[in-house]
């Protein structure tokens, strides 16, 4: 009896501790208005155009992670016929970690557009996983880069990771997969830079199911 109960605390710890390394994740929109507009005022620049916020618990720290679209427009030529204006914009994310009631800059990515070039983050393959189950999380940001004319168009993942202490560096893992854009000679296709073959096989695995699940819908 002593034996079955001693069987069943143990039991009963192991899934508490478990419970408690699982990840927690909670995403934040602008129209979630009193969620948003609470994390802005305390932690972000309000005039930033944030559209989208990661809420991150873990048993490797409490994450942020702030989404912006920065609007972009230009005059060309000004003061002549030919002026005309082109629009665009510029992404960015932050991922910050809290540091003794403050935040911590811990991984920033920007790509910038132009008035051939259309970055925009594709949000629901913007996640956060920890597949190869150290407790650790992996933050997983995708994005696509629309262009105009025939050159192929990047789906490009990247992986931020460490596997170490809450106060270790994270690393940058990145895969680009390439869609034809209209040369008869262009075919799908996937590069990996050299620390994406660095990571734990669980997490390649995860990154690669992200691609697979973004293909089929495209």
């Amino acid at each position: 009896m002593k034996k079955i109960f001693l069987f069943f605390l143990t039991y009963f710890f192991c899934v508490l501790s478990y419970a408690e390394d699982k990840i927690k994740t909670k995403y934040i929109y602008k129209k979630d208005t009193a969620a948003y507009r609470e994390i802005i005022d305390e932690y972000w620049d309000p005039n930033k155009n944030v559209t989208m916020i990661i809420d991150i618990k873990s048993a490797r720290g409490y994450f942020l992670w702030f989404f912006e679209k920065e609007l972009k427009e230009e005059t060309r030529d000004a003061g002549t016929d030919n002026a005309f204006k082109v629009k665009y914009h510029n992404l960015y994310a932050h991922l910050m970690l809290h540091d003794h009631g403050g935040l911590v800059e811990i991984a920033k990515f920007q790509d910038f557009g132009n008035e051939v070039y259309f970055p925009e983050f594709e949000y629901p393959y913007c996640l956060v996983d920890d597949a190869d189950n150290d407790g650790a999380p992996e933050f997983y940001l995708t994005y696509f880069g629309h262009a105009d004319g025939l050159d192929d168009k990047p789906l490009k993942l990247i992986i931020y990771s460490t596997n170490k202490t809450v106060n270790s560096k994270y690393s940058k893992s990145k895969a680009t997969a390439w869609y034809p854009g209209g040369n008869e000679d262009a075919v799908y296709h996937v590069e990996y830079d050299a620390n994406w073959k660095k990571l734990p096989k669980d997490v390649q695995a995860k990154g690669i199911k992200i691609l697979n699940k973004f293909k089929e819908g495209y």
